[in-house]
């Protein structure tokens, strides 16, 4: 195990990563046909967004911050695979 997971971890970030960022491209579908115990993680974030009170700033700051954070997982995970040898 103190090989295996070191080894493998970029390539779960990325996998995680990536099933989030598809899981966004279904929000249409789960917000119209979910209920309240079935409701996707993306529908249940944007029941907290009202149309009075958007804090624009906060989200675009937490974006750049989880971007940050992620970015050199996916570029490593998605390289690891390219690399013979």
């Amino acid at each position: 195990m103190s090989v295996v997971l070191p080894i493998a971890a970029p390539g779960i970030v990325t996998s995680v990563t990536l099933s989030f960022i598809f899981s966004w491209n279904n929000f249409m579908f789960s917000q119209v046909l979910s209920m309240e115990k079935t409701k996707t993680l993306p529908v249940a974030i944007y029941n907290f967004v009202s149309c009075a009170e958007v804090d624009w700033g906060a989200v675009m700051a937490a974006a750049i911050v989880l971007t940050m954070i992620f970015q050199k997982y996916v570029v490593k995970g998605l390289t690891m695979g390219a690399v013979k040898g």
